[in-house]
């Protein structure tokens, strides 16, 4: 598939979940992420297959600035089990990135990703930076007017990057 085919494919997220996508200001993420899951689970696709899709249409939202397309695929990703991507809901409301803007249900969001993180699953960004759930706390609670405090990084200030062999 050529990345036009899957950027064409991906612009479907966005009609498909706008019903959800305009409830996430105004109703909570339990409420929504339910009826999300609903939604995945009769969508006719595996779960795997499913969160692959979503993975690569979070990508060719983002790429292309088309919010609604990356917002659907969090929810969905979020809605298949994948509670982190709860951090990227919450920030679109935070924002108002494809949807309204609401701080308090942005603040919900960001608590999916943190119990998520909290309870060990797999973040949905940065996996060797352990100072992420101390960050997405930061971040909602700035929301509300608290002090930004930032988080200290685990490494000591030393980042981890990869090492590729360019043999």
């Amino acid at each position: 598939m050529t990345q036009a085919q899957a950027d064409e494919q991906c612009d479907a997220f966005g009609p498909a979940l706008a019903p959800y996508l305009a409830r996430l200001p105004l109703e909570g993420s339990g409420v929504v992420m339910a009826d999300t899951q609903n939604l995945v689970l009769q969508s006719g696709m595996s779960l795997e297959q499913l969160k692959n899709t979503a993975a690569v249409c979070l990508f060719s939202g983002y790429r292309r600035d088309r919010m609604d397309v990356a917002l659907s695929a969090a929810l969905i990703l979020a809605g298949a089990g994948r509670r982190p991507y709860g951090e990227l809901v919450g920030h679109h409301l935070a924002q108002g990135l494809g949807t309204g803007r609401s701080v308090p249900h942005a603040q919900d969001w960001y608590n999916v990703a943190v119990r998520a993180l909290e309870a060990g699953a797999e973040p949905a960004f940065a996996p060797g930076q352990p100072e992420r759930t101390a960050l997405i706390k930061a971040a909602s609670a700035q929301l509300s007017g608290a002090a930004l405090v930032q988080p200290v990084p685990a490494s000591g200030g030393k980042a981890k990057l990869p090492v590729l062999g360019t043999e």
